[in-house]
């Protein structure tokens, strides 16, 4: 059974390969399909977001740590 190579003149060969070489690159930088994600659950939904609360009163909590000592440096510095 005869391929399409032996059908390409060998001076167009080199030409093929380059068309190959490329065609397999466009294919393995082309963007994935993302599988769709099945809905969260009510009881995975209130622990994500209990996660987030949690970090979240972290950061501001260290926010106003930070807050309170600029203040406190800037009161000291008045003071002198």
């Amino acid at each position: 059974m005869a391929s399409i190579i032996d059908y390409i003149l060998p001076e167009d060969q080199e030409l093929y390969k380059q068309i190959i070489e490329r065609a397999a690159e466009a294919k393995a930088n082309a963007p994935k399909i993302r599988k769709p994600r099945a809905p969260i659950s009510p009881e995975k939904r209130l622990e994500m977001d209990e996660k987030r609360l949690i970090k979240l009163q972290q950061k501001l909590a260290a926010l106003r740590a930070a807050a309170a000592a600029a203040a406190e440096v800037a009161k000291d510095g008045e003071d002198e």
